[in-house]
């Protein structure tokens, strides 16, 4: 029996990155805790065995806490962040500001035009016609000169 090779689309691979990205990032969630509770506990008995009196004190509460506020950040951006800012929200946010700059440089296209006009090549090649026109009609010997036609811009 042959197995079916069958390329996935574009939208089944990017659903099934997604949900491989989130089951990797619940498997740490998972490993950080386990590892916060077996280095609570070790801090905890270290801190019993220890019999000097300026050292034995309440110092492992002070290291669990800030390793537990650390998992509570880890919590928060594995449960609430990814959750809404998943791949979708960063496509549309792409499109959103590619949208945006697509918007700004079309004002500013628009600006340059007006305040810079390009050039009209076909209304300047007619006007250079003309003007060659003009250069050998001046030139021809029934005119005055200093006559007002020899001025040529």
């Amino acid at each position: 029996m042959k197995k079916n090779n069958v390329i996935p689309d574009n939208q089944e691979y990017r659903m099934y990155d997604y949900a491989k990205s989130r089951v990797k990032q619940k498997r740490l969630l998972l490993f950080h805790f386990i590892l916060f509770i077996i280095g609570s506990i070790l801090m905890f008995c270290i801190n019993n065995f220890v019999q000097d009196p300026v050292v034995v004190g309440h110092w492992w509460m002070w290291a669990v806490s800030v390793w537990a506020v650390l998992l509570l950040i880890h919590v928060v951006n594995v449960v609430f962040v990814e959750r809404f800012m998943n791949r979708a929200w960063q496509d549309r946010e792409i499109k959103r500001l590619i949208d945006l700059q697509r918007r700004k440089i079309d004002e500013l296209r628009k600006t340059v035009e007006k305040d810079f006009p390009l050039v009209n090549v076909q209304r300047d090649l007619a006007q250079g016609s003309l003007l060659s026109d003009k250069n050998q009609g001046a030139t021809s010997s029934d005119q005055e000169p200093g006559n007002k036609e020899d001025i040529i811009l």
